[in-house]
């Protein structure tokens, strides 16, 4: 499929622009309709249900946040193998000093472990 043009850009921009404006719109007089009338209960439901929908969020959203802690904790690990794997060459050939190191962020039981020395 070749570049979009310009004018086909504009083109899908403003249908865009006019669906969420139409959108809204109706969504906004839907709700002024003469004579409709407003069901408690099924406010009452629709209400238990979203606070239902945002606890299921919340859920999933801490269980995504513990996937990610546990993924990040080996990729930690991995990463701090090879830091200490290069840390040490990388340091004597650009004259890095332990202290530059800590400035950095690097823990002093890491530069212990590769040999760092203040």
């Amino acid at each position: 499929m070749g570049k979009m043009t310009d004018e086909a850009k504009e083109n899908m921009a403003m249908g865009m622009k006019a669906m969420r404006a139409v959108d809204a719109y109706l969504t906004a007089i839907d709700g002024k309709k003469p004579g409709r009338k407003i069901d408690r209960a099924a406010l009452e439901l629709k209400a238990r249900n979203e606070k239902n929908l945002a606890h299921k969020a919340i859920f999933i959203s801490q269980i995504h946040d513990a996937i990610r802690r546990e993924e990040w904790a080996l990729k930690e690990q991995e990463l701090e193998d090879a830091f200490l794997k290069y840390a040490p060459w990388f340091s004597e050939h650009h004259g890095i000093q332990y202290a530059v190191w800590r400035e950095m962020g690097v823990s002093p039981a890491v530069l212990a472990k590769a040999g760092i020395k203040s």
